[in-house]
């Protein structure tokens, strides 16, 4: 049975975070959790990685995580992992700095994979390792280094 309701609470994190519900979506997520993002060298505990999805939706506003249906989506027969594989989709039309980058975009739209491992511990998120098709998003996007 938690197999399902893990599944279940993986499609209801995704559509709090479509619907930029903050408190439900940091509702899924462990005090402790720790979440790794391809790209980055350091792990992130909840209030960093919450900080970062925010800016994200920020500089995204109709970012959205097509989860009717996943491309993928199940789940380790012990329960503790949950794995989705989406689309990630959204547009862009003016420049913008992340991080120590500038993006201009070539193209308005984008579409990217995106997979995410959760490990799950009395129904929260205890740990989260996140990769996306880095390679389709330069695509979309023309990149520089700026200076701080």
């Amino acid at each position: 049975m938690k197999l399902a309701e893990n599944l279940q609470k993986v499609s209801a994190l995704d559509r709090a975070w479509n619907e930029r519900r903050w408190d439900d979506y940091s509702s899924f997520y462990s005090d402790e959790v720790v979440v790794f993002i391809n790209g980055m060298t350091n792990p992130q505990n909840k209030r960093d990685f919450l900080i970062a999805a925010r800016s994200i939706c920020e500089l995204f506003p109709d970012n959205q995580v097509l989860i009717d249906p996943y491309i993928n989506l199940f789940a380790s027969g012990n329960e503790s992992l949950t794995c989705s594989v989406a689309w990630v989709m959204g547009s862009k039309t003016d420049a913008f700095v992340f991080g120590d980058y500038l993006f201009k975009p070539k193209y308005s739209n984008y579409a990217v994979t995106v997979a995410a491992v959760r490990g799950w511990r009395n129904g929260k998120v205890i740990m989260q390792r996140v990769w996306f098709d880095v390679e389709q998003l330069l695509s979309r996007v023309s990149m520089s280094r700026i200076r701080k």
